[in-house]
């Protein structure tokens, strides 16, 4: 039988993981919930178009809307939207963490909006330190008040569950891995709208990585070595473009030596207006 191991974190910390239920919020979200307000958070304005797409409804303690930004494949972190009056918050705590490194079914963030419970089971920051830890949200910051091993919590009845992950076609890490992230700029009217495939190739192989609209980014891990990066989408202006790859970038070829790469997507333009193309840059 697998024993759970509680990892103290403050003198009142429990004999036990705390469950969704010990931690309740009876407050009823706001009747006119706020937008998410960009000049609150200097991040805010990097993920505005995810923020502003998102649902309003409150989803966590009570006033609260807690959002999934990924960051690759199977990777998330969170922003935390306070729809009293539109404050947005990054948590340090729950930043960009991974769960890809086990086959477990408790993985990613989960949160419910009649707690103040954060749970969170997998690698953060890619420390090398894989657990379910759990957090209680005080309004405007995280308080780590428990850890455990993963894969020790039963994850039965648990709200909010993160679909599985989409499998962008991440390499597995070699020894001298790196991460690639990609970043598009919010762009102008249609365009922002008009979906781009990032394509890496070597060897032979191409597989997609990632795919983004205007305003967001992605980051994904690639092997060492040599790759060529490509940008891919139909045709803007025309919905009913059946070609997937109408529109291209030139290659980019990046070199993965165990240090981060970002990577800026924009679309290819002609004086005012949008033409079939793409722009990868450094």
């Amino acid at each position: 039988m697998l024993g759970i191991v509680l990892v103290a974190v403050d003198a009142g910390a429990a004999s036990r993981p705390p469950g969704f239920g010990d931690f309740r919020v009876s407050e009823p979200p706001p009747a006119a919930p706020a937008p998410a307000d960009l000049s609150s958070h200097p991040d805010a304005r990097r993920y505005r178009t995810l923020l502003r797409r998102s649902k309003r409804d409150s989803n966590f303690a009570g006033h609260f809307t807690a959002i999934r930004i990924g960051c690759g494949s199977s990777c998330a972190q969170l922003a935390i939207v306070d729809r009293r009056n539109g404050r947005v918050f990054f948590p340090a705590e729950f930043g960009p963490m991974e769960w890809a490194v086990a086959d477990l079914e408790d993985y990613g963030y989960t949160f419910e909006v009649t707690s103040r419970v954060v749970r969170a089971c997998g690698d953060p920051g890619e420390s090398g330190r894989p657990a379910c830890r759990f957090y209680e949200w005080t309004g405007t910051s995280a308080h780590l008040v428990a850890e455990v091993p993963w894969g020790a919590v039963d994850p039965a009845g648990a709200a909010n569950r993160p679909s599985p992950a989409r499998d962008f076609g991440s390499v597995h890490a070699a020894p001298r891995s790196g991460r690639v992230c990609f970043e598009r700029a919010e762009d102008g009217g249609v365009m922002n709208l008009q979906l781009v495939r990032l394509l890496a190739s070597r060897g032979g192989s191409s597989r997609e990585v990632a795919h983004l609209r205007g305003g967001e980014s992605s980051c994904v891990e690639l092997a060492g070595g040599t790759w060529s990066l490509e940008a891919r989408s139909t045709r803007p202006y025309d919905p009913s473009s059946p070609d997937p790859n109408a529109c291209r970038s030139s290659p980019l070829r990046i070199r993965m030596e165990g240090k981060e790469v970002r990577v800026t997507v924009s679309p290819q333009s002609k004086g005012s207006a949008y033409i079939c193309g793409w722009d990868l840059g450094r």
